[in-house]
């Protein structure tokens, strides 16, 4: 789901239009890019860097809007389109009405682990950044996500399902 969105924001913010090919994900992508089935993808450095590094796939850009560690010289689509930036996340949840407790033990365990510079050395390995925020923060950032996101579908004229 970010790809496809993240493919219609550069359509977007770029002019232009692009066809999306929905896959069930996995390596299918990869493979008809690199076949030539098909002319491009938008994906994880998890699934592209690798073809990147070996010269078998060319990146064009990262989304993030700062140069990405694990792939020098693939400059970021910021440099093209100013205040492009996708990062893909993954959030930590409980149930609403956990009590206060656990939710500060699970914080605190989560940023010894996110922070502990051996952890990340080993992330940087697959193209991934950790890090943590409070509670509050993590509720604020969901909710500006949700909103850009809508926003990208109502532009592109995508069915919105709930």
């Amino acid at each position: 789901m970010t790809q496809h969105l993240t493919g219609e924001l550069l359509a977007l913010s770029a002019g232009g239009k692009l066809t999306h090919i929905p896959y069930r994900g996995g390596m299918q992508p990869l493979t008809d890019v690199l076949a030539g089935q098909i002319d491009l993808i938008v994906d994880t450095i998890t699934v592209t860097g690798p073809a990147i590094k070996a010269g078998t796939l060319k990146g064009l850009g990262v989304s993030s809007a700062s140069p990405w560690p694990s792939l020098p010289g693939v400059p970021t689509i910021a440099s093209q389109l100013p205040g492009f930036d996708v990062k893909s996340w993954i959030g930590i949840a409980l149930p609403a009405g956990a009590p206060s407790e656990i939710v500060s033990r699970l914080h605190e365990a989560v940023g010894r682990v996110v922070n502990d510079p051996e952890f990340q050395k080993k992330l940087d390995l697959h193209g991934v950044r950790a890090g943590s925020s409070t509670p509050e923060a993590m509720k604020a950032f969901v909710a500006s996500e949700v909103k850009r996101w809508n926003e990208v579908i109502a532009d592109a004229g995508l069915e919105k399902i709930d």
